[in-house]
This record gives structure tokens, sequence and C-alpha cells, in this order.
């Protein structure tokens, strides 16, 4: 079967381009919905998967502009992408990233006509409890261990300003997603595994489903278990994420330093990163009753003392201590705000020849 190259509009920010008003707001009223228990007190950092990459990037010195907005709800600090326009397009899209999904994998019914599969993954990076939000490409079903119906939680805009929630298919184990690239058969020889290494790191992805193609079609499909190998990039870059910690706990301290609780982190040059007030038109990470609940209020405003998380906590990949530092020069146009600060932003990955 040959497949037709990608074609349509593909927006760079899905979960903006979706819902402009508080793009992370989904990701925490499905959580609220799952589990009204759940304590947001005890979360550090709640950022989306591109955001903590452009990080990374920024520590291993990969020259990329990035941008991103920095709100501290509670005893968390929400790192949130930003990009020029929420609706902005990604220009030029070639291969075979979306065509191939399309023909290959299936939706559950509950699921079916959605836009994009977003999930949510809790882990501990240095002694910070992180939430990270990313897209999944698909799950194993042969790595899914009990295949029966669950509190699953859909979320998404119904109109352009307003949100829906329903519950809906089930929960999916981590351990079964995979994250999915195609290539040209000439690219073959190439490591291209390595090339997505950080990225999988990043989302603790242990499954990646590499597709080879002539001329849109696909002969050759490897789905590799690279639990061990992420595992061992981890080890050998030991030193670069105990910078990238260090430049999450500094952006952090700037944040909470602040009356306002809001900034936003820039990056200039290819080791500079400028911290500024944000802008009027920069919404909030999530509405004020979103921000009560969060904070420890239930959704209608009643206090709610519990702190059991009850999420899906299964980290296997963790950093060494933060007590090094080493992170890279901060610059803020607030000379009592001047600290440490990295951003996000993500490649594309669309044209099936980015690194990210």
């Amino acid at each position: 079967m040959q497949l037709k190259e990608d074609s349509g509009t593909y927006f760079r920010d899905i979960n903006a381009a979706s819902y402009s008003a508080h793009s992370i707001e989904p990701a925490v009223r499905a959580i609220a919905a799952q589990d009204p228990s759940f304590s947001g007190e005890d979360v550090d950092i709640f950022a989306c998967a591109s955001t903590l990459g452009n990080l990374l990037r920024f520590v291993r010195r990969v020259d990329k502009p990035f941008r991103f907005t920095v709100e501290v709800v509670g005893n968390t600090v929400f790192f949130v992408r930003r990009e020029n326009d929420p609706r902005e397009t990604i220009q030029g899209v070639r291969g075979y990233g979306h065509t191939f999904p399309e023909a290959y994998t299936t939706w559950e019914e509950e699921a079916e006509g959605s836009q994009s599969h977003q999930r949510l993954v809790k882990y501990d990076f240095a002694g910070l409890a992180c939430v990270v939000r990313f897209e999944g490409d698909g799950y194993l079903k042969h790595l899914d261990p009990d295949p029966q119906p669950g509190p699953g939680i859909l979320a998404g805009p119904s109109s352009a300003t307003r949100l829906q929630v329903q519950s809906g298919g089930r929960v999916v184990p981590q351990a079964a997603v995979f994250d999915l690239k195609t290539r040209s058969a000439k690219r073959m020889d190439q490591d291209v595994l390595g090339e997505e290494m950080a990225r999988l790191w990043v989302a603790q992805i242990p499954n990646f489903v590499l597709a080879f193609h002539e001329r849109g079609t696909f002969n050759t499909i490897r789905v590799h278990n690279v639990r061990k190998e992420v595992q061992q990039w981890e080890r050998e870059n030991e030193g670069t994420l105990r910078q990238l910690a260090a430049l999450i706990r500094q952006i952090a301290s700037i944040g909470k330093g602040r009356n306002d609780k809001r900034m936003e982190v820039r990056r200039k040059d290819i080791d500079v990163l400028e911290v500024r007030e944000q802008v009027g038109d920069a919404p909030a990470a999530l509405p004020e009753e979103m921000k009560a609940w969060w904070k420890g209020a239930d959704v209608d405003g009643q206090s709610d003392s519990s702190s059991d998380d009850g999420s899906d906590d299964e980290p296997f990949f963790s950093a060494g201590s933060d007590t090094e530092a080493g992170a890279p020069l901060l610059e803020s146009d607030d000379e009592s705000d001047r600290d440490y600060t990295a951003c996000s932003a993500e490649d594309c990955g669309y044209c099936g020849r980015c690194r990210y």
C-alpha cells in the first residue's frame, strides 16, 4: 500500500490551537475528574514535554529559539509553552508522519475522531516531583495487562471557549505507550533512535516504533523496547541532567520570588536566557476555579485536605543530585529578579527529519 504524503493544516502547538484560553487546563481538569483527591501541592513542576525538551536543548547548547510562560500556583510552578500565535501553523510539511499512523493504527471507539492523544506522567527528577504532559502516538495492546474498561477521562473543547470533560475508555499503562517516527529507507543505516533519545527520556516513553518507506510504501516497521537504551542514555548524560535540574530549580526560584508569581522566559542567545514580565495578552496558566482546586479546594471551592495523588507514578528514569550547579547564564529585564532560567518550544516532528 502506497501512502500519500502529509497534507493539510498542522498546528505548531495543538493544545493552544484547540483551547487558547488556558492551554494546560484540559490536562488539569482531566486529573480532577479522574482523581478528585489528587494533591497539587505535592507537585513541584507541571510542564509539557516540549518545554522541558527545549530546556534540555538549551543546556546541551543546541541552538533553537523558544519561549514559555511561568506561573506559580500554590507550591507548583507551571511552565506553559508559548508560540507567537496560538494557531501558528507549521509550514512546508513533508513526509508521512500523519498518514502512516492513520493507516497503521486505530483509535479506540471512545476516542475516535480525536485530534490528539495527550497523556500525563508523574515522576521524580532530581528530587523534583514533576507532572509532564506529552502527546502519545499509540500503545501496544500486548503490553496492556488488563484491557478492561476503566475510569478513563476524555477532556477537550466542545467550542472555542468552553471545555467538556467526559468519562470513557480506560487507563492505558505507560509501559505500553510508544513513540512513532517514519523515515526514508535511505536512512535505514542511520542512528534514528539516538537522535530521539532525549525526547524519549523527557516523556519516559519505553517503546519506539520506526517505520521506513520507499516513496510512501512501508515495507520495514520495527518495534523497539528502549527502556534499557534510555537508562543508558541517562547514565551517559548525568552531568547534563544535573545542569538541567539546577536550571529548572533556578527558574522556579525566580517565579516564586516575584510578587505577581508570573513571568516569561525566552532564549536570547545560545547560552543566555531572558526573564521578562508577562505581557498583557498572555493567558493565565489556569482559571481561578482550577487554581483553587489545585491548591487544595475541590471544584466548588470547599477545602480538601486529602493528599493521596492516586496517580500512575512509575518512574524508571531519575537523574542524580541537583547539588552540582553549572547552569548556563540567564538574564532578566528586572534588576531585582536576576537569576537563572530556561524555556521551551519544540521542533515540529512532522517532516520526519528534525531531531525532536
